[in-house]
């Protein structure tokens, strides 16, 4: 996928691609520690609306008026809430955006179906026997991801998203998930290998830094079309 770069010296080199945002959602009633049901239909907490709110603010003062945007989610509906304040300011100023659902939503390796009505304390003992076993195409049932499918997802988002920027101009912002852009920004320095020695890694690294919800990341392809992280504005955007 490509080798990650620190820091916003080589702006430059990106000068003629598209900058991209990776945004996580705001705080989720499941973030706060709410029972759950359905991922897909997790809304936010108050926070997480302030926080969609900030990130609004933040994005329409930063970005020029006559740029396109183009804007990403998942199907998840946290996603969609997070991004809504700033679509509708675009919108409201008649600024050009396109709104587009990709299949980049989180990485669910518990089953939907045994988790319904739980929280994420009360999973917790199930997702460290998910990590213990680090069997990268354990399926825990219906509606589970195994970790081979996400690494797969994860080289889709990467090569789909080289291809929108090679054909978009302004600026692209994408509203994801947590593990799932950990998964993207691990996979451009160790790879998206699918390995118990992969997972292992995987779970020791995301659960040591992991990406807070409002948290965002700029991103730009090179020369090469490799990506490369430019820097974390997670608290220049609204990182709780």
């Amino acid at each position: 996928m490509g080798e990650p770069s620190q820091g916003a010296g080589g702006l430059s080199t990106f000068m003629n691609t598209p900058l991209v945002w990776l945004i996580r959602h705001g705080t989720s009633q499941a973030n706060a520690g709410k029972a759950t049901d359905d991922p897909q239909s997790i809304e936010l907490t108050d926070l997480g609306r302030e926080q969609a709110r900030h990130i609004a603010e933040h994005f329409s003062n930063k970005m020029p008026r006559d740029a396109a945007k183009t804007i990403i989610v998942s199907p998840y509906v946290r996603t969609l809430y997070t991004a809504q304040p700033l679509i509708d300011q675009l919108r409201q100023s008649h600024q050009s955006v396109d709104v587009q659902v990709w299949p980049i939503q989180e990485f669910t390796y518990l089953s939907p179906a045994r988790c319904r009505g739980t929280t994420a304390a009360q999973r917790q003992g199930w997702a460290q026997e998910y990590w213990q076993r680090a069997d990268p195409d354990w399926d825990d049932g219906d509606g589970a991801e195994t970790y081979r499918h996400l690494m797969q997802r994860v080289n889709d988002f990467s090569a789909r998203l080289v291809s929108q920027v090679a054909s978009a101009s302004g600026q692209i912002l994408v509203f994801g998930h947590g593990m799932f852009f950990k998964a993207f920004v691990l996979g451009l320095e160790y790879g998206t290998m699918a390995t118990p020695e992969a997972m292992r890694r995987y779970r020791q690294l995301e659960s040591a830094d992991p990406i807070h919800n409002a948290q965002t990341l700029r991103i730009a392809l090179d020369a090469q079309r490799k990506w490369h992280v430019l820097s974390d504005a997670g608290d220049e955007a609204g990182d709780a």
